[in-house]
């Protein structure tokens, strides 16, 4: 183990390798209360109650992230490069919460559960690709080459940023396409 840490520690000083932290995650869960004894009109408050509204859709659950990020650079012969970076990752949460469910029947109670859980599956799904976005940049943002002006260093690492964010808001759309919003993986209450 001793030669591990000193083969880290020599690289280190030889080659200024950068500095890589891992994402500082922000977790916040929001829910919005709905109440009924009978199946049908939990569907009913759901429906009425949500506000994960979408190209004339109302979805029972929505998961927001935003990474941000924070990069250091310095010059060393004439060039700007970036010598490390942090990124944070805020994740909201929003999701139904079953206030009276003392009012419904055992089987009831236990069909919400099964699918409270389908459904807390799928939105940490959409906290997975937020992490990933994240992870990301930390990896690909020590690629960017050195630039003369640090404006322009900073002007490449911000679009770097913005690419794979871009990304990932795609990946997310395709998840939601690929388990139909949950469907797939068992997030349906009817």
């Amino acid at each position: 183990m001793k030669f591990g840490y000193l083969t880290f520690l020599v690289l280190f000083l030889l080659f200024g390798i950068e500095s890589l932290s891992s994402p500082k995650l922000n977790e916040k869960y929001e829910y919005y209360n709905i109440y009924g004894d009978r199946a049908g009109k939990l569907r009913e408050e759901m429906d009425k109650k949500s506000s994960a509204r979408s190209g004339g859709q109302t979805y029972d659950a929505h998961t927001e992230w935003y990474v941000s990020w924070n990069f250091k650079y310095k010059k060393a012969n004439n060039f700007y490069k970036i010598t490390s970076i942090t990124t944070d990752i805020d994740i909201d949460y929003y999701m139904p919460r079953w206030k009276n469910s003392y009012r419904g029947s055992a089987e009831l109670r236990q069909r919400w559960d099964k699918y409270m859980r389908a459904l807390a599956e799928h939105e940490r799904g959409h906290k997975d690709l937020g992490v990933k976005a994240a992870r990301e940049i930390e990896s690909k943002i020590f690629r960017i080459k050195p630039q003369k002006s640090s404006n322009q260093l900073e002007k490449n690492a911000n679009d770097l940023c913005q690419s794979i964010i871009a990304k990932y808001n795609q990946l997310e759309v395709d998840y939601d396409f690929r388990t139909k919003h949950g469907e797939t993986q068992g997030a349906v209450f009817e």
